[in-house]
């Protein structure tokens, strides 16, 4: 994904194939998320899932789903996305908690917790959701978010087994947030 669309490079690296643009929302792409045949991608313009039907190079058998903010997302400017049991949508205006099939979105701002409503990042494990802003990280846990750093912006997270490792703002360049069992 780029701002000019989305494209498929074979696994050997010889070929690449471009997205029909006018089967995408918006050609600026913003975050991209791959679970077995179903992708999500982050764009400027909402959420598009594609269900590829287990023929990537197909796209004419895709099963696509557009999602924006008149269907519940806080905003269709998404900046981040994640996955688990549920889809996690970052957005410029917050971050929804969607259902796999996204009948169900649940949106979280600053009224509930989030330290900024402008997400950069969100990781996602099977017992662990953090979500980086400009202000800090926060960990939503137990229905709700708890503050673990305030005051650094967090640009990237990745959450490796019990480790977490932090892409933050110019001046602290990386940080570890937690290594032990959880």
């Amino acid at each position: 994904g780029s701002e000019n669309g989305i494209a498929l490079v074979d696994r050997d690296f010889q070929r690449i194939t471009i997205y029909p643009v006018d089967c995408v929302p918006c050609s600026r792409i913003h975050a991209l998320l791959c679970r077995k045949d179903t992708v999500l991608f982050g764009t400027g313009n909402g959420v598009l899932r594609l269900e590829t039907m287990g023929t990537t190079e197909d796209f004419n058998d895709d099963v696509r789903l557009e999602i924006y903010d008149t269907d519940g997302l806080p905003s269709n400017n998404v900046t981040a996305l994640a996955a688990n049991d549920r889809f996690w949508i970052g957005t410029d205006a917050g971050l929804a908690r969607c259902a796999r099939d996204f009948l169900q979105i649940d949106v979280y701002t600053t009224a509930r917790g989030l330290l900024d409503n402008h997400v950069n990042c969100v990781a996602a494990s099977d017992t662990l959701v953090l979500v980086g802003t400009d202000n800090g990280l926060n960990r939503f846990h137990a229905g709700r978010f708890d503050t673990l750093l305030v005051g650094s912006a967090i640009r990237d997270i990745e959450i490796s087994g019990d480790t977490v490792m932090l892409g933050m703002d110019s001046l602290r360049q990386i940080g570890i947030y937690y290594a032990g069992s959880q």
